[in-house]
């Protein structure tokens, strides 16, 4: 019997510091995130992206860790499997399909 696929990520989610659930967000435009509309939404002049798997990525601030923003434990948990055993993840973040990205 062949595998079953995982669903395509189709929502954009953001994740703040302390918080227990992350927050479905939309594009302005509804399709995809430009550059400016992301600074503005994690509050940073420079991103990063991971890949956490085929078909999404996490975008942070590049920055964060050196302007002192706070762990976000539950961004850390969502992208465990792809960064470092004593990394952690910063500030804010979106997790989103990688083609809301433009």
């Amino acid at each position: 019997m062949p595998k079953a696929k995982a669903a395509k990520a189709t929502k954009a989610r953001v994740f703040h510091p302390g918080a227990t659930a992350a927050v479905e967000i939309t594009p302005h435009n509804g399709t995809n995130f430009g550059l400016k509309e992301l600074y503005g939404i994690i509050g940073c002049q420079l991103i990063q992206v991971i890949n956490l798997n085929d078909d999404e990525i996490m975008i942070m601030d590049e920055e964060g860790k050196l302007s002192g923003q706070p762990v976000n434990l539950l961004a850390t948990a969502h992208a465990d499997h792809v960064i470092s055993p004593n990394d952690c993840i910063v500030g804010i973040a979106v997790i989103c399909p990688s083609s809301m990205l433009q």
